[in-house]
């Protein structure tokens, strides 16, 4: 490049800077790339001699970094300086890209005058920043990411640049022809690993950034069951139905519920309450999350308009259904009866369908459903449930209270009596209890001397829900025998 300094006059005539085509540069800056030269005519004129004179480099702070040419000139005959010369500036005087100030300046007895020009070096290294961390579950897909978006180089196109890598002990990552970049993570392995990218262009200017690519430790998803209600069952609205869920994680790690009971309603308790106002089929659903990974169930329920009333609902521990309780041992018999009455007239419900049934009230589990009692109650017969002159009472009986765990504490008998499309529901609530050990007739015995005795003890204890193996013993008072 050539550039035209004007005189510089020490009367304080003013100049511009002139491009190589003689026209004026009005901003008064040259831009030339990092290695780049420029060439520049200066001048000085007065007609006041001695006249001193220097052209140098400044940084964009005003310090000298170098001189040009610099002197005294004594004038001609007639006391007039005119000094015209020509420099170049290259690589070696601004050394460093950035901005600086040619600045030519003459001085005379009378005045002086200087005149800047901005010189703007700009890099011609390639730029690469903000590449962006990712971290991602284990499984979980990298994001595939273009080089292209993160690098600028004002005089190389982007297919100029070739691109290398470094830093990956435990992802395999692969740049394309178009510079996508792939990152693959090690299967069985999670962590974090720093990965250096560099961009090289034609003439081996270098640059890099770096990211950071994070697999979280593998966590195992949750799994989550509707135990109640339980597909298809059929409610009444207007009355609270109760909606529990089980959801467990592998890895123990705490769990959220959403509920969403298909009329715009949700919850998000394991264990709630809900209600319709309106009869129709719902599809109800819940959602548990880990926070990293969601699983769901879902059911259909009915509900039915509320045109009937179950009242007097109650458990006995008799087939007279006489002897009200509710407290009630495992392996033993349950008894339940209760009236119907219509909501319309108040007159007694009779040829019910009813569904009597009873689970834990806490987890849903344990779910078994109770029979139409058959035989006589107080004189009176009762067939499939109710009395052979239907009166609207009803009685249902529990067998065996089953001797698993499922029901042990607290359960509901839960009660729905349906016909002509309207129904109620209700629920009761009863304890089912553990039996307790039986032992006893240990033998006492009368030992000699020396004389050793055994006996097998589960010959003399008995628990009807706990295997022989599984009762632990222990003893005491063996002050002069060894037990």
């Amino acid at each position: 490049m050539f550039f035209i300094v004007p005189s510089t006059e020490a009367a304080l005539t003013a100049g511009f800077w002139l491009d190589n085509q003689g026209q004026y540069l009005q901003n008064k800056t040259i831009i030339l790339l990092d290695g780049e030269s420029a060439s520049m005519n200066w001048s000085v004129f007065s007609m006041n001699a001695p006249t001193t004179y220097d052209v140098s480099l400044l940084n964009d702070q005003g310090v000298l970094l170098l001189s040009f040419k610099s002197g005294v000139d004594q004038g001609d005959n007639f006391g007039v300086t005119y000094l015209e010369q020509t420099e170049t500036i290259d690589k070696s005087d601004y050394v460093n890209p950035g901005i600086y100030r040619i600045r030519t300046f003459a001085s005379d007895k009378y005045s002086s005058y200087w005149e800047d020009l901005n010189l703007v070096v700009l890099s011609t290294t390639p730029v690469v920043s903000d590449i962006p961390n990712q971290i991602k579950d284990y499984g979980e897909a990298f994001d595939v990411f273009d080089l292209d978006n993160y690098v600028t180089d004002i005089d190389n196109s982007n297919n100029e640049l070739s691109w290398t890598f470094s830093g990956n002990n435990n992802f395999n990552v692969n740049i394309d022809s178009n510079n996508l970049v792939t990152l693959n993570p090690a299967n069985n392995w999670w962590g974090s690993e720093t990965i250096t990218f560099t961009v090289t262009d034609p003439d081996g200017n270098l640059a890099f950034d770096s990211m950071t690519a994070t697999v979280r430790q593998p966590t195992n998803p949750p799994t989550v069951i509707i135990t109640e209600p339980r597909d298809g069952d059929k409610f009444a609205t207007d009355k609270d139905i109760q909606f529990i869920a089980i959801g467990t994680d592998p890895d123990g790690q705490a769990l959220t519920y959403e509920w969403n009971f298909g009329d715009g309603s949700t919850a998000n308790e394991n264990l709630t309450y809900h209600s319709y106002n309106q009869s129709g089929s719902y599809q109800v659903s819940v959602e548990v999350s880990d926070q990293i990974f969601t699983r769901s169930d879902s059911i259909s329920i009915e509900v039915y308009n509320r045109t009937f009333n179950i009242s007097n609902l109650n458990s006995y521990q008799d087939n007279q259904f006489s002897i009200v309780n509710s407290n009630f041992y495992r392996g033993t018999s349950l008894y339940v009866g209760f009236n119907v009455y219509s909501l319309l007239n108040s007159s007694r419900a009779i040829n019910q369908i009813n569904t009597v049934r009873m689970y834990n009230a806490y987890t849903g589990l344990g779910d078994v459903d109770l029979l139409p009692y058959n035989g006589t109650v107080n004189g009176i017969q009762v067939v499939d449930g109710q009395s052979t002159n239907p009166d609207g009472k009803y009685y249902y009986f529990l067998p065996t209270i089953p001797l698993d765990d499922y029901l042990l504490g607290d359960s509901f008998v839960f009660v729905f009596t349906f016909k002509d499309k309207g129904a109620d529901h209700t629920y009761l609530l009863v304890k089912v209890l553990n039996n307790e050990l039986v032992l006893s007739d240990i033998p006492d015995l009368i030992l000699r001397a020396g004389q050793v005795y055994s006996l097998d003890l589960n010959d003399y204890v008995f628990d009807v829900e706990t295997s022989d193996r599984d009762i632990v013993w222990s003893f005491q008072g063996n002050s002069a025998i060894q037990v």
